[in-house]
């Protein structure tokens, strides 16, 4: 008889990193006597890492583990942690049945060659080496994200389902982390292979709309946006969203976007449905003296880009929809719904937290009484129209897990 795929969430406040990571472990196995096959740890950088790391490992010797950092906090079905500053949470899962493998490397200066050996040593890790696994979960350094997407395509194939979220701090100082048992870095990417025994689900989009402003790339280089339509791309962007540009002169520090530009993004098109385009956000970072952006992800010469503009009210409201629509897409698989894993743009979080409670709800309404994990990440990977695993900004993944509605 098959084995059924079961999942458990835990998450604590705890400032001392030992007693956060005794309370979510002892929430965790509280009922059980097996160890978990996989372990997704999400922690505020606050916490001592490395002690999150051994003391997790020696509880549990035989788990795979997956972790990053969280900005701010961390949320799961029961409630939302983030005005501590100290959260530490964890999703569990259990499937004798399934394969599991999870890895870790330093970018340093060929992030694609690291991606692929995290990638191979996950597949190895799994016992399962040469497949294609169902789900490729990916956690890197905020700017390494498209390399490691593009070398893991290359490795199981463009049509792999990519998910995850970058590592995160709380103030954009470069204090995120990843981590496996094996190693934790600074700037590198974590990679986890996951052969399901059930089912899996996985919806990514924005809840942004264009503006209807667009221009065309004419200088760029990867996440520095120097041209749209041959003028400084600062210029354009802010005379795109009827605001006057910050007066700086050669020699001044960058000026800071982030708060300012999360409802006011700009955006590519990847595909479209219906003929309603589908957009990929690029969350403008800072200006520079000589007018060019700074970004959180690529932009090539030759792109199209568009003003895009959000509200407060459609970041609230678009995690319960697209819990929706990821729910409705497992059932129609024949599958029940037994655990989620939910990446929430930091940035998003960050301009809507004191509604992030609503946020909970509204997940925990549309899934019913199922555990689910969030992470707030600073950038987001998924798959997008076409079939095809993306980086972007100011994004949501749901990702549902389910067992057949009917376990023989």
């Amino acid at each position: 008889m098959r084995q059924v795929l079961k999942f458990k969430s835990a998450i604590s406040s705890e400032s001392d990193t030992a007693e956060a990571c005794e309370s979510i472990l002892g929430d965790l196995l509280a009922d059980r006597s097996d160890e978990p096959d996989l372990l997704f740890v999400f922690a505020s950088c606050t916490h001592n890492i490395g002690a999150i790391r051994q003391l997790v490992s020696s509880r549990l010797p035989d788990a795979q583990i997956h972790g990053g950092t969280s900005c701010r906090g961390s949320m799961n079905e029961e409630r939302v942690e983030l005005s501590g500053g100290f959260a530490l949470s964890a999703l569990a899962v259990w499937d004798p049945d399934g394969a599991y493998g999870s890895s870790a490397r330093a970018c340093g200066d060929n992030p694609k060659l690291a991606a692929r050996q995290a990638l191979l040593s996950a597949l190895e890790q799994a016992g399962r080496p040469g497949e294609v696994p169902d789900l490729v979960w990916l956690t890197a350094a905020p700017g390494q994200e498209e390399l490691a997407v593009e070398a893991i395509k290359e490795v199981v194939g463009d049509r792999a389902l990519i998910v995850g979220g970058s590592s995160a701090d709380n103030d954009i100082s470069g204090q995120w982390c990843q981590f496996t048992r094996e190693a934790q870095f600074c700037e590198g990417l974590a990679v986890t292979a996951m052969f399901i025994t059930g089912a899996v689900s996985s919806v990514f989009q924005c809840g942004y709309a264009s503006a209807g402003r667009s221009g065309r790339v004419t200088k760029s280089d990867k996440r520095r946006l120097y041209e749209i339509d041959h003028r400084p791309a600062g210029d354009v962007y802010f005379d795109w969203s009827d605001r006057p540009a910050p007066h700086l002169t050669n020699g001044d520090d960058p000026k800071g976007l982030l708060p300012d530009s999360t409802l006011i993004p700009l955006g590519k098109v990847s595909g479209d449905l219906a003929s309603v385009p589908f957009h990929l956000l690029l969350h403008p970072a800072a200006v520079h003296a000589d007018g060019s952006l700074d970004l959180f992800a690529d932009v090539q010469e030759g792109d199209e880009v568009f003003l895009m503009q959000g509200t407060k009210q459609s970041i609230v409201a678009r995690a319960g929809r697209l819990a929706c629509l990821a729910r409705a897409d497992l059932q129609s698989k024949g599958a029940q719904c037994s655990c989620a894993l939910i990446v929430f743009c930091g940035g998003c979080m960050l301009a809507v937290e004191e509604e992030m409670e609503t946020v909970r709800r509204s997940i925990a309404d549309t899934l019913g009484p199922i555990p689910f994990l969030v992470m707030f990440s600073f950038g987001e990977q998924g798959q997008v129209l076409g079939g095809q695993s993306q980086h972007a900004n100011l994004m949501i993944s749901c990702t549902i897990f389910g067992n057949p509605a009917v376990v023989g």
